[in-house]
């Protein structure tokens, strides 16, 4: 157990710090972080050789879990999320209620009910399980049928398929088990093993986003990859031609993209001020300087850089190339022709 709790522990406190920005990513935190809960008090008591105590504990995280559980099998069926927190106040009320029953009356009502109050609780608590399972199902098919279509989406909506109707079946067979006698605390190898597997395809499917954040946090995503390759022509436009930069204190840091449409956007800015300082062709070369392409456009932009910082007067714009950069009223291919312009910066930036 105890690789399992450190994977989810990284996952829990990873998730709280990096992916808490909706209501459904708040939630799959309180539901991670009640099941690592659970575990750490198994593991603890029962080091401490009090196994049944922990054996509690366990199951009483788990009912809080479940009621977490249940709310977001809701949630990706479509319940609206205002409705839905209201909603899981009152399961987590009955969870907690059910909980501290179950530590208090455990210990002797066996002898009352000839069966243990923490597996008749076990048991009762399946049944949200199925529910939940068949949400979460009946959601992935519709997705699967209407909205996926990317790859990574496919083998998602596929992935939690599978585990929505794992768990509903499992919470099936051990209420059918419980009926005819075997205890939920004895679930079998074939079961325990299982459902371990499950346990951790789902920690894979939720460190996804944090390994996202990951990223995004550390600029290794694409966004902040091309802000990256921008930057080198960024600073020396923006320090030739510093009033086109945008004030910082407009919307403050909105992140990579944020960065990358402000430096796109500076960049053009700067190019149009700098348009003026542009040598002219000689007559008869035009034809012949449209070929050169970014290579001769990134020379003409040092050119006028270093034009500007002299205080020459600015030329007629007639140079070809002027407008390489800018991209039209497409951004993604103005994009796409400064990350070309920002290649081949380096080789002609003025010292």
């Amino acid at each position: 157990m105890f690789p399992v709790i450190l994977t989810i522990a990284a996952i829990t406190v990873g998730r709280w710090f990096l992916v808490a920005d909706s209501v459904t990513d708040r939630m799959i935190n309180h539901a991670w972080a009640w099941n690592l809960c659970g575990l750490a008090l198994y593991v603890a008591a029962a080091a401490a050789g009090a196994a049944q105590l922990g054996q509690r504990l366990f199951l009483c995280c788990g009912l809080m879990t479940t009621a977490v559980v249940l709310v977001l099998a809701q949630l990706a069926a479509g319940a609206d999320p205002e409705v839905m927190l209201r909603r899981q106040k009152i399961y987590a009320a009955v969870a907690a209620v059910s909980s501290i029953l179950t530590l208090i009356f455990s210990p002797f009502a066996r002898n009352v009910l000839h069966v243990g109050l923490d597996e008749i609780v076990w048991t009762l608590s399946e049944l949200p399980m199925v529910a939940s399972g068949y949400l979460v199902a009946h959601a992935s098919l519709r997705e699967l049928r209407t909205a996926a279509r990317m790859t990574k989406e496919k083998l998602t909506y596929s992935a939690l398929l599978f585990l929505a109707v794992y768990w509903a079946a499992a919470a099936v067979v051990t209420v059918v088990r419980a009926l005819f006698g075997v205890p939920p605390s004895h679930p079998g190898n074939v079961l325990a093993n299982s459902s371990f597997f499950c346990v951790l395809i789902i920690a894979t499917l939720t460190a996804i986003p944090l390994f996202t954040a990951v990223l995004t946090r550390a600029g290794l995503d694409k966004t902040g990859r091309r802000c990256r390759r921008l930057r080198p022509l960024w600073c020396d436009l923006t320090a030739a031609v510093p009033e086109v930069v945008l004030s910082r204190s407009d919307d403050g840091d909105g992140g990579a993209a944020s960065r990358l449409y402000r430096m796109t956007v500076e960049i053009q800015d700067a190019l149009l001020h700098l348009k003026p300082y542009m040598p002219s062709p000689a007559p008869g070369r035009e034809a012949a300087d449209a070929g050169h392409g970014v290579g001769d456009y990134a020379r003409q932009i040092a050119h006028a850089i270093r034009s500007r910082a002299a205080g020459l007067r600015p030329v007629t714009p007639t140079a070809p190339f002027a407008t390489v950069a800018t991209g039209g009223h497409d951004r993604a291919n103005g994009l796409r022709q400064l990350l070309e312009l920002a290649r081949e910066w380096p080789k002609h930036a003025p010292m």
